[in-house]
C-alpha cells in the first residue's frame, strides 16, 4: 500500500511539473513552437524536428524508465498504422549511452527514427523534467498536446491528429474528419 502512495505522489508531483515548468509546455499550455533540432538517427539518417510537414508525435523516453519501455510498443504500432497517412513519429532517447539507446531501439523492435539526446536538451528546452512524455506537432511546428506515460495517450493523439485534419496537414471542414 506505501508504494502504490509514493508511485501516486510521484504521478502528481510529476504532472505539476508539467503543467508548472516554464518553457514550451510551461503555464501558457501547449502553445508555442517545439525546438528546432536536427540530429543522426540510429539508423545513419538525418532526422529533422520538427518534420517539415504533416503532423509529427515526438516520444521521449529513456531505457531506465519502465513506463517508457511498456510504452515504446504502443507508438511503434502508432507510426505503422499512420506513417502513409503522412503522420511522422520520432523518438527521442533521453540520459543512456550511445550503446544502450541502439540496444533499447533493437530490443523493442522500434521502427520509427530516434535521436539520442544524452543530456536531455530537448526535454529541457520545453521545461519538462519527467518521462515518458509525447508532443504532437502540428504542420506548423507549434505543440498541439502533451501527455505522460498514460495508456489513453495514445487515443487522444489518435484523435487529434485525426479529428481537424486529414493527416497530410491540410485543413479541413469543421467535422469532416470526425468520427460517427
Amino acid at each position: 500500500m506505501r508504494g502504490e502512495s509514493v508511485r501516486s505522489l510521484a504521478a502528481i508531483a510529476t504532472a505539476l511539473a508539467l503543467v508548472q515548468s516554464p518553457g514550451v509546455l510551461g503555464a501558457h499550455g501547449p502553445q508555442g513552437r517545439f525546438p528546432a533540432t536536427s540530429g543522426i538517427d540510429a539508423d545513419g539518417r538525418l532526422l529533422v524536428l520538427p518534420a517539415p510537414e504533416g503532423w509529427t508525435v515526438v516520444v521521449f523516453w529513456a531505457s531506465w524508465c519502465r513506463p517508457c519501455m511498456r510504452h515504446l510498443g504502443d507508438y511503434d504500432l502508432l507510426w505503422r498504422d499512420l506513417r502513409d497517412r503522412g503522420v511522422r513519429v520520432a523518438g527521442v532517447g533521453v540520459d543512456v549511452a550511445p550503446a544502450v539507446f541502439r540496444d533499447t531501439i533493437r530490443r523493442h523492435g522500434v521502427g520509427f527514427p530516434c535521436l539520442n539526446d544524452p543530456r536531455g536538451r530537448l526535454l529541457e528546452a520545453l521545461g519538462v523534467e519527467g518521462l515518458p512524455l509525447a508532443v504532437v506537432l502540428d504542420p506548423d511546428g507549434r505543440v498541439r498536446l502533451a501527455v505522460q506515460g498514460d495508456p489513453d495517450d495514445l487515443v487522444r493523439i489518435r484523435a487529434l491528429v485525426s479529428s481537424n485534419h486529414d493527416m497530410t496537414g491540410t485543413r479541413m471542414p469543421p467535422g469532416a474528419g470526425s468520427n460517427p
